[in-house]
C-alpha cells in the first residue's frame, strides 16, 4: 500500500504521524523508526547541547529525556578510506550488495552496525572506516 500521510501505531498507541518522508527520516523514537525498515541505535552521551555517540558529536534535540539515543539506518553508513575505525565481523549476500556488519569501539562497550555496501565485498576481520551522512541521523530519546 502506499500512502502520502502515515500514522504509526504500536499496540494502539499512537506514535508518529505525519507525511511518509517525515516519518521516515524524522521518527520521534526508536519504535517508530523501526516500523518503516531497519534502523541502527547507538547510546548518546549528553555533552552541553550536544550528544556524542561512537559515531561522533550531534546537535541534542530541545527537550528533557533520561537518556538518548542515535538513529541512522544502514544505508546511511558508508565504507571509506577514512572516517571512523571500524573492523569487519560478519558479511552477507544483500540483491544488489552486501550487508557488511561492523564493529566499533566506543567509550565502555563495542558496538555492531550493519552498512549497506555496493563495493568490493571486505573481508572478516578487515579494518574499515565508516562515515556517516550526519544530516540522515537522529537524535531521539532512549
Amino acid at each position: 500500500a502506499m500512502a502520502d500521510h502515515l500514522i504509526l501505531l504500536d499496540q494502539g498507541q499512537v506514535l508518529q504521524a505525519g507525511t511518509a518522508e517525515a516519518c521516515y527520516l524524522r521518527p520521534v523514537s526508536l519504535a517508530a523508526a523501526r516500523i518503516l525498515g531497519p534502523v541502527e541505535a547507538l547510546p548518546a552521551r549528553v555533552d552541553g547541547k550536544a550528544v556524542e555517540t561512537p559515531l561522533g558529536r550531534f546537535v541534542r534535540p530541545a527537550g528533557e529525556a533520561d537518556g538518548w539515543q542515535l538513529l541512522v539506518r544502514p544505508q546511511d553508513i558508508r565504507l571509506t578510506d577514512t572516517g571512523i575505525p571500524a573492523a569487519v565481523v560478519a558479511r552477507r549476500f544483500a540483491g544488489g550488495g552486501t550487508a557488511v556488519m561492523v564493529e566499533i569501539t566506543g567509550r565502555d562497550t563495542v558496538h555492531r552496525l550493519t552498512v549497506n555496501h555496493a563495493g568490493p565485498v571486505p573481508t572478516i576481520g578487515q579494518p574499515v572506516f565508516l562515515t556517516l551522512d550526519a544530516g540522515r541521523a537522529v537524535v531521539v530519546p532512549a
